[in-house]
């Protein structure tokens, strides 16, 4: 979102990795409501160029996702599982990021959505998308780098 936010103290840093050619960036669905969240607060402010059609909100919204995501050669990735859980007297099915951040919270701590961005990325990776960085500018999560490496495999890096 740095990227797209003047006046973010991080959006210098944003445009040079987003700049960059290199790897290809997974991004998982969460990031994408994530994009839809931040974007439908800022929406007036977004300057995308859709030619002289008028469009609703909704439609808009769309639009400037979409183009976020191509701009900076995101590339959506899902993953179609199911955990169970026993809790108390009761079974419940839960996508599996949830049973994996359950896995991970005791020893890292973190808020809600930043364990379910780690839990995701560790599934993807052990399902064998090729995930060997967590690039964000989170100082909560680049602070607790060396347990996500050590719990997932895979390192956590600010943008450069």
């Amino acid at each position: 979102m740095a990227r797209y936010k003047t006046g973010d103290p991080l959006q210098r840093v944003a445009e040079r990795f987003f700049g960059s050619s290199g790897e290809t960036r997974f991004v998982s669905p969460l990031t994408i409501v994530e994009l839809f969240s931040v974007f439908s607060r800022i929406l007036e402010s977004v300057t995308l160029s859709l030619g002289h059609t008028e469009i609703d909100d909704v439609t808009r919204l769309e639009a400037v996702v979409q183009a976020s995501l191509v701009d900076c050669r995101l590339s959506a990735v899902s993953l179609p599982l199911r955990a169970e859980w026993t809790l108390a007297d009761r079974r419940l099915s839960v996508p599996s990021e949830y049973a994996e951040a359950r896995k991970l919270a005791p020893s890292l701590r973190l808020k809600t959505l930043d364990i379910l961005h780690v839990a995701y990325s560790s599934l993807l990776r052990k399902s064998g998308t090729p995930i060997a960085e967590f690039v964000t500018g989170d100082e909560e999560l680049v602070s607790r780098s060396e347990p996500i490496q050590r719990l997932t495999g895979i390192r956590v890096v600010r943008p450069s």
